[in-house]
């Protein structure tokens, strides 16, 4: 790696995007469930705890930036 502060940027910018996009993804795929699961007479079935598993879901951005950073951009 001849020049690091680059390939940590690299890195860093790696885990952010697909963090977002596993948020994104997360969060759309909870709000088309609960679409489909809604009953028009009552609320719609989307909560606070369903976006804190969104954003649960959005740490799997590290490992996995981690992974393809190691084996593809390294």
């Amino acid at each position: 790696m001849k020049n690091s502060t680059k390939s940590f940027i690299n890195l860093v910018y790696l885990c952010c995007a697909i963090g977002l996009a596993a948020f994104i993804l997360t969060l759309l795929g909870r709000l088309v469930g609960a679409g489909l699961a809604w009953n028009v007479k009552e609320g719609f079935p989307f909560s606070f705890k369903d976006v804190w598993i969104c954003l649960e879901f959005s740490w799997l951005g590290l490992p996995a930036g981690l992974i393809i950073w190691f084996f593809y951009h390294r």
